[in-house]
């Protein structure tokens, strides 16, 4: 394969999904407001801890009793309220979520009523997630006190400046326990679910949790007071472009390699990359999910990994730069089919999809929505998803329907995300056995047929990848291999290429003429000093000294301009430099111009001598 980035310089689990129900609180019954009241809800039904139930603006809902958030949500919409009374007590297990939006409310305001965490259950995490709102609580003792312990999941995640959890009735007595809460029990997440260490004093603490925010508690004892509050204090944070690819499948895209064969720099977390997930069933990965996190291992079985981890740090070593920022999201469900479980609707709707198809889609839109608010300064978009699947649709013999079922997916894929929208295919391996031979080759082959039958579809062979034991999953190496290959893969397309050369059969007959493919990448027919293969990447003529006319104007206070000329399907680069031997990338994902001729300033220091140079990449 080609290399596709060019510089210039100047100067396993298999579990039964189950569909929870989607309920609003609508106050049916003004005579009746217990919360277990079917009149209550729309549709006319009783809440179940695994519902994802809705309080709507302007709506006050009273819980008297315990209520567990299993798998479901709690959502407070804007203006809307829920006051726990008397014995209420809402808590939290297997990733259960309250989120309080714009200016609604969480009380706890009468003797007896708390956040509970089931601190008898060793399952217990979840997540209260202000969003615009508050927490109140007026009962430290019987409340906040009783929420979390040094074991548990329990988290409160803060996602606009002003959420605010509001706490009194804190005696005397009880401001040393207090203060040892929020230290070792309570665990409060930043915008991407970092987990906060206060620094500070009794008086108050406070902490970075995401650029241009940090979390301040301040605390008012004489009066038995404490407020946490999130702070922006830079309005201009973020960078400027932040782009996101899709990863979805079943078994080998949730992954089953394990985290602790991994280099201890593969292991920790990678900040400069976003990273979001979904886990399918409770108790599989071991991160923080439905939040927007840094890139590191621990999504997969048992806190494995899957392809993530080496995808997104090749993506961001090639193509990210202090602009532009990658962001990964997944979500595979192990045991899934194409043909009924990720089945597509056609359209850019959930009418008709397969379940795990619109769990897929309930992330990604979930994060997207996320990372706006998150990044409200970055221009977003989606570039690209990669896909391991198809071993369930060998099994159950779908072998022959495979490759009308991949091109539809990709299809609807690409009629919700992105028309043309680059899609990368893990092919089954040679070497899982543990499938039926037959219906393995036949899901091989209507993979390789998708690829070969679209530019933008590329695809990633496995064949010499690692497997456990059981010659079916891959292991730690199978997956850093995988994920290295679909990044790899990813960055050179739009690409057809039926003789491996890594250049563009299309771009060779353009040039050399027709049936004039296999052209060796690196030739240099117009002795130019640019092999075939740079020639490709930038798009030039191969057979005429052309080059794409780099040059800087003047700077200008503090600004330079850079221009050069721009080919289709091609983005760009820039890198700086004082010394030019130590390159920083500042900028990519720079699209080419519609007139062909790009012009981009770039700041500097207005004193100290710096050097540029533009890489493309596809």
């Amino acid at each position: 394969m080609a290399k596709t980035i060019s510089m210039l310089s100047l100067g396993l689990l298999c579990a039964v999904s189950t569909h929870a129900a989607s309920l609003s609180w609508d106050d049916g019954d003004p005579a009746n407001s217990a919360w277990y009241a079917a009149d209550n809800w729309n549709p006319n039904q009783g809440p179940t801890g695994s519902d994802n139930l809705t309080v709507g603006s302007g709506l006050n809902a009273a819980l008297g009793s315990a209520f567990t958030i299993t798998s479901g949500t709690l959502d407070i919409q804007d203006g809307g309220t829920v006051e726990l009374v008397l014995d209420g007590d809402i808590r939290l297990s297997n990733n259960g979520a309250v989120s309080v939006n714009i200016s609604g409310e969480l009380n706890l305001n009468d003797s007896g009523t708390y956040l509970s965490t089931n601190v008898n259950t060793s399952a217990t995490q979840g997540t209260f997630r202000l969003n615009g709102g508050s927490i109140n609580i007026s009962d430290w003792n019987n409340s906040l006190r009783s929420v979390g312990n040094a074991n548990s999941g329990i988290g409160f995640e803060f996602m606009q400046a002003g959420d605010t959890i509001n706490v009194s009735g804190i005696s005397a007595a009880e401001q040393a326990p207090y203060l040892d809460k929020f230290k070792n029990e309570l665990t409060f997440f930043g915008f991407r679910g970092q987990t906060v260490t206060w620094s500070g004093t009794a008086n108050g603490a406070e902490t970075q949790v995401h650029e241009g925010f940090k979390l301040v508690r301040t605390d008012d004892f004489a009066n038995g007071n404490s407020t946490v509050t999130l702070v922006q204090v830079d309005p201009n944070f973020g960078p400027e472009k932040i782009v996101v690819y899709l990863l979805g499948g079943q078994s080998n895209c949730f992954g089953l390699g394990a985290t602790s064969g991994l280099s201890s720099e593969l292991q920790a977390p990678l900040a400069e990359v976003l990273f979001r997930y979904d886990q399918p069933s409770a108790g599989s990965g071991s991160l923080t999910t439905k939040s927007w996190i840094a890139l590191q291992p621990g999504s997969g079985n048992n806190g494995g990994l899957g392809p993530e981890v080496l995808f997104g740090r090749i993506l961001h070593e090639e193509v990210g730069s202090q602009e532009t920022r990658i962001a990964l999201v997944k979500y595979a469900k192990g045991g899934s089919s194409l043909f009924i479980d990720w089945a597509p609707g056609g359209n850019a709707t959930t009418v008709g999809d397969g379940a795990e198809y619109v769990s897929f889609q309930n992330t990604v839109n979930s994060a997207l929505s996320d990372l706006a608010i998150l990044y409200p300064n970055s221009e977003i978009s989606i570039k690209g998803m990669i896909w391991m699947q198809g071993e369930n649709d060998a099994r159950n013999e779908q072998g022959d329907a495979y490759q009308t079922n991949l091109n539809n997916f990709i299809a609807d894929v690409r009629a919700t995300y992105g028309a043309d929208l680059p899609f990368v295919v893990g092919q089954l391996s040679d070497g899982q056995t543990d499938l039926p031979a037959v219906q393995l080759q036949k899901v091989q082959d209507a993979q390789a047929a998708v690829a070969a039958a679209d530019r933008w579809v590329g695809l990633v062979n496995t064949n010499d990848l690692s497997l456990l034991s059981d010659n079916l999953h891959f292991n730690t190496a199978g997956q850093v291999g995988m994920g290295t290959r679909f990044a790899k893969v990813m960055l050179t397309l739009p690409l057809t290429d039926d003789d491996g050369n890594g250049l563009d059969d299309d771009w060779e007959e353009n040039h050399w003429g027709e049936g004039m493919t296999g052209q060796d990448p690196a030739g240099d027919d117009d002795h130019d000093g640019w092999d075939n293969a740079t020639e490709y990447a930038w798009d030039t003529d191969p057979l005429v000294s052309d080059g794409v006319g780099f040059t800087a104007a003047p700077p200008s206070g503090d600004m330079v301009d850079l221009s050069w000329t721009t080919a289709d399907e091609r983005r760009y680069m820039i890198e700086k430099s004082d010394d030019l031997i130590n390159w920083t990338r500042v900028h990519s994902f720079i699209e080419p111009a519609s007139a062909g001729e790009f012009n981009m300033p770039v700041e500097t220091d207005g004193e100290s001598k710096q050097f540029y140079r533009i890489g493309v990449h596809r």
